[in-house]
């Protein structure tokens, strides 16, 4: 009896042990690592439709690995910059987490921004961003993706040499930087020989007389 019950025991220990480190960790992470996830394009396009309107034209909008900052110009033509923004910070009960927040302003636009802002939000998919990258293999973590006009600028801290550009649809995507380009040798320069110098002595005047036809 007790050799049969013995490693029934045994198998009863190691899962109460299993489940006792398992649940330390789990609350390791939980206290020091509290907050919420960075945000997204995909996430803050809808909130931004939601709070300005399809029809609010887009000067410049920054996507980085946690954060997203807009500035689009609305139909009553106030530019309104909204960032949201993933924070580190210590919070409450100890340990440290993220905060998410979500900044505003407002002011006038000026001239160029006008000109320069023609696409509207609503013209925008909430999933290029991730679609550019995936087709360029950036990884999300460490990218930045600028849209500015009607251009999307991709850059990533994984392949710092190279950039990318791609229109506000994620169309025409193509390579504008890589690490050939930056390193490759510059053209020597062509040297221009001389000119010959001109002196005034010695110069010799041709005179030339022009006579009229037909005249007597």
């Amino acid at each position: 009896m007790t050799m049969r019950a013995l490693p029934k025991q045994a198998v009863r220990v190691f899962w109460l042990c299993f489940a006792l480190v398992g649940g330390g960790i789990g609350i390791y992470f939980a206290y020091f690592f509290k907050g919420g996830s960075p945000y997204s394009f995909r996430e803050t396009l809808p909130q931004m439709v939601s709070s300005f309107g399809a029809d609010a034209r887009v000067v410049q909008i920054q996507v980085s690995s946690d954060n997203v900052d807009y500035q689009v110009i609305t139909r009553n033509s106030q530019l309104r910059d909204r960032a949201y923004i993933l924070r580190l910070s210590r919070v409450q009960g100890g340990g440290t987490g993220n905060t998410r927040e979500v900044e505003n302003s407002a002011r006038a636009p000026t001239a160029r921004e006008q000109r320069e802002a023609r696409v509207t939000l609503s013209q925008l998919a909430p999933g290029v961003v991730e679609s550019m990258y995936r087709e360029v293999n950036f990884p999300s973590q460490g990218s930045s993706a600028t849209l500015s006009g009607e251009t999307w600028l991709l850059q990533s801290g994984a392949r710092p040499f190279d950039r990318y550009e791609a229109r506000y649809d994620g169309t025409d995507l193509h390579q504008t930087q890589s690490k050939a380009s930056v390193f490759a040798p510059k053209p020597s320069a062509v040297a221009t020989p001389p000119r010959p110098a001109v002196t005034t002595s010695g110069v010799t005047t041709l005179s030339v007389t022009v006579t009229s036809a037909g005249r007597s």
